[in-house]
């Protein structure tokens, strides 16, 4: 174990939150450097600050071309990424996945250590086929050395119990101060180097592994099993380690009675709405379109942010739902203001999952017609590592490309850019990070950055938006790097429909922000 806290990026809405679920002192083990709301946010950190950790809590990787970023981290940045997940939901006790016989053992037994106690069930992959590979003995001295590398990778006076299935099943417990997330992935580390089990025989294995935390004065060993089990569950097939985060179980408590909600609303809207932020020009405080935002009033029964909201409709699987209100709801408001000639494009923001399936092109067609609004004035508004989905599925967005519909890239320098893509016809826009927005006014380097974007982006004619926009610095530095579009809070807020024509008509008549912009 190194010496000091060690750096980790945190991917979550609460570091606070987070850095609970790792035992009593977490300060002790652990140094946040960097929180982020998205894992493609972590990319420039990585270079920056070089963290030992990236966390990620599970519901945040849902979009897809999550799952390319992560392994990006960790094979091109040979950074290790732990999920955070609720155990409770997804534990594999008693369901026949594997015989783990641990009985009810003391916290006392495990020994010296720490004042948190920690559970951790792993499962090696193919341990079977690698057990047979080798002759009989080493094939029966197999477990003791894997027990002996275990234990010889936690800190010397570290007491630690275990047990195993005879199947690559381990359940492991010792007490820690604060650092059992960080004994864990050293744990799993120690696996994957080479395994002397005889003279002549040597093993590499490798597995994935659940973690559960709990306060040694309270927890015991055969209590925390159960969301270790569950978090193992969660790591298989999608990473390497995953911890059980309590505040994640009352999370989805509180999320489920949301979804209920959700559904009912979906059916019969009530409270759920949209609100629309404008996106303005930087020179003369004109409305160039609409960013259709989701919306649910703070009197509401289960007050959140959208992309809160994306979030228990992803996991109550209510997104596709979700998905179609909005641009339904989208495109007849911004119907009814072309009618009424205030008419500016739409911007409807759609999970990167749908460029996957070639009938939403009909699907969006056929919300077009039923609205009335012409195709030119939607933009739909991927994130932009949906540059990687598009390379396999380029038949979708040339589908809806054809018939004349917009597509903007989102967060344009938060994550694994395709360059080459967006010279494609079928991409019109882009909107730069809000993180890139608002550092540019005190950050050369990244005002460079942003002006090379800018510069990239105009000469392949593409629409530049700046999102985030906080200040009147920041819009001064925007247009000295040739971008003249942007949105944020400073410009204009979020604003409910019946709010938007009268707004409009101010900032045609050019009342609104206009003292600002110069």
């Amino acid at each position: 174990m190194s010496a000091g806290r060690v750096p980790v990026v945190v991917v979550s809405l609460d570091a606070d939150e987070v850095l609970s679920s790792f035992g009593s002192a977490p300060a002790a083990g652990l140094k946040v450097i960097g929180l982020v709301s998205r894992v493609e946010q972590v990319l420039p950190l990585l270079s920056e600050s070089r963290p030992a950790l990236v966390l990620v809590e599970q519901p945040l990787l849902v979009d897809a071309g999550s799952a390319a970023v992560v392994q990006a981290i960790r094979d091109g940045w040979h950074t290790p990424v732990v999920m955070l997940v609720d155990g409770t939901a997804a534990s594999r006790l008693g369901t026949g996945l594997g015989p783990y016989a641990v009985s009810p053992v003391l916290v006392g037994e495990t020994g010296a250590g720490g004042a948190d106690l920690a559970v951790m069930a792993i499962q090696i992959d193919r341990y079977g086929f690698v057990r047979d590979t080798l002759p009989a003995d080493a094939g029966s001295a197999l477990p003791g050395v894997i027990l002996a590398r275990l234990r010889q990778s936690l800190p010397p006076g570290v007491g630690m119990v275990a047990s195993h299935d005879g199947a690559g099943g381990w359940v492991l417990a010792w007490r820690t101060d604060g650092e059992g997330v960080l004994q864990a992935q050293e744990l799993l580390d120690a696996l994957q180097c080479p395994l002397s089990v005889t003279r002549h025989h040597s093993v590499r294995l490798a597995g994935c592994a659940g973690l559960a935390l709990g306060a040694a004065e309270s927890a015991r060993i055969d209590g925390l099993l159960n969301p270790a089990l569950g978090a193992l569950a969660c790591a298989h097939g999608r990473g390497q380690l995953a911890v059980h985060m309590p505040a994640m179980a009352r999370r989805h408590a509180v999320q489920r009675a949301a979804a209920e909600v959700l559904a009912q609303e979906l059916a019969q809207p009530r409270s759920l709405g949209l609100a629309y932020q404008p996106v303005m020009s930087l020179d003369g405080g004109a409305v160039i379109a609409l960013d259709a935002q989701l919306h649910w009033p703070e009197q509401g029964p289960a007050p959140m942010r959208g992309p809160v909201w994306a979030n228990v409709a992803e996991e109550a699987g209510l997104r596709d739902a979700l998905d179609l209100w909005t641009l339904r709801t989208a495109c007849g408001f911004a119907a009814d203001l072309h009618r009424t000639g205030n008419g500016v494009p739409v911007a409807v923001s759609i999970r990167n999952s749908q460029l996957t399936s070639a009938a939403f092109v009909d699907l969006v067609a056929q919300v077009l017609s039923e609205t009335g609004l012409p195709a030119d004035h939607l933009i739909l508004v991927f994130h932009e590592s949906a540059m990687l989905v598009m390379q396999d599925h380029r038949e979708v967005v040339s589908g809806l490309h054809a018939r004349g519909v917009r597509i903007a890239l989102d967060d344009m320098g938060a994550a694994l850019s395709s360059i080459p893509m967006l010279s494609l016809p079928c991409i019109h826009g882009v909107r730069i990070d809000a993180t890139l927005a608002q550092a540019l006014e005190h950050d050369l380097a990244c005002a460079r950055i942003v002006q090379a974007m800018v510069s990239l982006a105009h000469n392949l004619g593409l629409m530049v938006v700046a999102k985030g926009v906080t200040s009147p610095g920041q819009v001064q530095g925007l247009q000295q790097v040739g971008c003249l579009v942007g949105q944020g809070e400073w410009l204009a807020p979020p604003l409910p429909p019946a709010r938007v024509p009268a707004w409009m008509q101010q900032a045609a008549g050019g009342a609104v922000r206009r003292d600002r912009l110069h």
